[in-house]
């Protein structure tokens, strides 16, 4: 089965999301991690959705 270019960047971005913001085996994840593909960051609270 072939993968669109649509599918395979998803994938990709998704497995990146991942690493970044979860790490790996070895590394703890906090809640007060995240990751902002915008420099330094928009800030969103809970009320905004």
């Amino acid at each position: 089965m072939a993968l669109t270019s649509e599918q395979l960047m998803n994938s990709f971005l998704g497995r990146l999301y991942n690493q970044l913001s979860m790490g790996d085996e070895s590394s703890i994840a906090s809640a007060n991690d995240f990751f902002s593909w915008v420099t330094p960051g928009i800030p969103f609270e809970a009320e905004d959705f």
